[in-house]
């Protein structure tokens, strides 16, 4: 019977460790033999018994043992091991004492013993243990990262800035070769561990501190007491109760921000909700009869100082892999021409990157390295001239294949001058990876911020006006027009989002004088930025969405109407743009049949710099 009891004992143990070493998922398992051991003592008063460890670099090493009556669980490096062998001087990486002991630890490569130690009755106990070899990656899609914490000091990590946006919960983990005690500090201490080398509660069988606290700047601080420098592994998730739109004021400039609608996923009412919605198309409407811009200082951002952008921005989802596409109106306000212009960001993690094998497409490559690495069409962007009224759909859809997803990034144009009905799927890109792709908007999380970043993007929707490229900050010098911002349902109907904002957030473009207002339609004109929560759009108030679905060619043109937009490449004769350049920065010519040398020089200068790679999208940088 008594026999019968041990081995049970020794079966809950080994549940116990089984049920708390997936929990440290975080860890980058090395791919080495693991090793496990199990026993069962009997040990007299005053007697103690051993394990020996060896790990040949470094390993997470968990152990527990059970009692019948409480005993001293000490682990010890080879040294210390020695003295407390010869000489009975406890001293250790770290101790407990109970009748129910579970741990672990993070070990270099060396010798280190378990020791069991009953010194004032007999016990009989069970010991298990596991040796795990890991490899320890900073992440940068989770906030994980592995930092040596001085003598008789402490090592201070800003947490990501998305404390200050709500009420939010933090899971803390930590596994460290020596104790060290983990605290949070936001002007006074608001936690504080004793000194542990793994945040492990048994009675919960969870790892880690599972804390819910209040809107502000929070900093970790890891301390160590003791004579050496401690290694020390945290994680650290933040999950906000909702996503707060404002904190985009953390990354700007006073005064400037991207203006249009985007939807958060946040309802800002007298109880602020959220929702998350996946669609596979979203839609942006826009209706201009005036629009110029003007900027002094546009050379300086390797763009024109009349330019201006119209841009719809959405987060992809794909099984873990987030995507940033952009579908943009990059208008030459000066000479009534708007180039249709695309982008793909990874935003994966902080130093995610794309490559011309991972992201492909006839229309374009991808420019930069590493983090700074992102996809446009600059291959032969088509440049329209336009007339006002100016006015259509800014469309993105994503379907799913055998090897990846494919966005297709369309205008539609059903206005400009006079009516006409033309569609132009201008890029097919495909991403190669797993396919299950989905635009996003939540508003309940972030997108990874990883341990560069101090704050992640939204998974939002975005139809906003701002600079020609390179993050500029535009004056609108006339504006009048209407937009719309829509996701799309299986029927080809458009959906209104539950909730709108009049700002947009990811969007690395801005201006400094554009108002938005709401009365079924939105409307923007030059005026007083307003950052505010939007009621929900009518539907009924604009225009359906009816077009030539995309198909793998691209640059289709189905007009109702003798077209009268022009298309123009950098292979094809520029002649063929018909427009004439504007007086002044304050006023918006119409087209005409007249061409002039001007004209020439500058749609010339802005294709050259968009195949140069100089002009691009830019998404909003996190401060660092």
């Amino acid at each position: 019977m008594q026999q019968s009891l041990k081995l049970n004992k020794l079966f809950l143990l080994s549940l116990i460790l089984i049920s708390v070493i997936p929990i440290f998922s975080h860890l980058d398992y090395a791919q080495a033999q693991t090793s496990n051991n199990s026993y069962e003592f009997a040990l007299p008063e005053g007697d103690f018994e051993y394990i020996e460890i060896q790990t040949n670099q470094t390993s997470a090493v968990f152990y527990g043992s059970l009692s019948n009556v409480s005993v001293t669980v000490d682990l010890m490096t080879q040294s210390q091991f020695m003295l407390f062998n010869t000489t009975g001087s406890q001293h250790y990486l770290y101790q407990q004492n109970s009748s129910v002991v579970l741990n672990a630890a993070l070990l270099n490569s060396g010798v280190y013993y378990l020791v069991i130690y009953s010194p004032y009755q007999p016990v009989g106990f069970n010991l298990t243990s596991q040796v795990i070899p890991v490899s320890l990656v900073n992440s940068t899609q989770f906030a994980e990262e592995e930092v040596q914490v001085p003598t008789h000091g402490y090592t201070s990590i800003l947490l990501h800035l998305s404390t200050k946006g709500s009420p939010f919960s933090l899971l803390l983990e930590g596994l460290s070769n020596q104790s060290v005690s983990f605290s949070l500090w936001n002007g006074s201490t608001v936690f504080n561990s004793t000194p542990v080398t793994a945040t492990l509660n048994f009675t919960s069988l969870t790892f880690g501190y599972n804390l819910h606290l209040s809107p502000g700047v929070y900093y970790l601080n890891i301390t160590n007491p003791h004579s050496s420098t401690a290694t020390a592994f945290f994680y650290y998730k933040i999950t906000p109760s909702y996503v707060n739109p404002y904190l985009t004021d953390l990354i700007r400039s006073q005064g400037q921000l991207p203006m249009g609608i985007a939807s958060y996923g946040v309802v800002n009412s007298s109880r602020i909700t959220t929702y998350a919605l996946n669609f596979s198309e979203v839609a942006g409407y826009f209706n201009f009869s005036s629009l110029s811009a003007y900027n002094p200082n546009g050379s300086s951002f390797n763009v024109s100082d009349y330019s201006s952008s119209l841009q719809l921005n959405a987060v992809l989802y794909d099984n873990g892999s987030v995507y940033w596409p952009q579908d943009v109106l990059m208008f030459i306000t000066n000479y009534s021409v708007v180039i249709l212009h695309d982008n793909v960001f990874n935003m994966t993690t902080d130093n995610a990157t794309l490559t011309n094998s991972s992201i492909t497409s006839p229309e374009g490559f991808v420019i930069g390295t590493g983090h700074n690495a992102y996809y446009g069409n600059y291959k032969n962007p088509i440049v329209l001239s336009y007339k006002f009224p100016f006015a259509g759909y800014l469309l993105m859809k994503v379907v799913n294949s055998k090897s990846g997803p494919v966005i297709s990034f369309g205008l539609l144009v059903f206005e400009n001058g006079s009516p006409v009905r033309e569609m132009f799927w201008f890029d097919n890109v495909s991403i190669r990876a797993p396919s299950d792709a989905s635009f996003v908007v939540n508003g309940t999380e972030y997108t990874p911020a990883g341990i560069f970043s101090s704050l992640g993007s939204f998974y939002d929707a975005e139809l906003v006006l701002g600079g020609g490229a390179n993050g500029e900050n535009v004056n609108f010098t006339a504006l009048k027009g209407e937009l719309g911002l829509f996701y799309v349902d299986e029927n080809n109907d458009l959906v209104a989002f539950p909730s709108y904002y009049t700002f947009g957030a990811d969007t690395a473009e801005s201006t400094s004088n554009v108002h938005v207002t709401i009365n079924g339609i939105v409307y923007v004109s030059e005026g007083k930025l307003d950052p505010s929560s939007l009621s929900t759009l009518n539907v009924n108030d604009y225009p359906s969405l009816s077009y030539t679905p995309p198909t793998g060619s691209v640059r289709q043109t189905n007009s109702s109407t003798s077209p009268t937009t022009s298309i123009v490449n950098n292979q094809s004769a520029v002649q063929s743009v018909s427009s004439t350049p504007s007086s002044s920065p304050s006023s918006q010519s119409g087209s005409t049949s007249l061409f002039d040398l001007g004209l020439i020089i500058g749609v010339v200068i802005v294709i050259a710099a968009i195949l140069g790679g100089i002009v691009y999208r830019g998404r909003k940088k996190s401060i660092s």
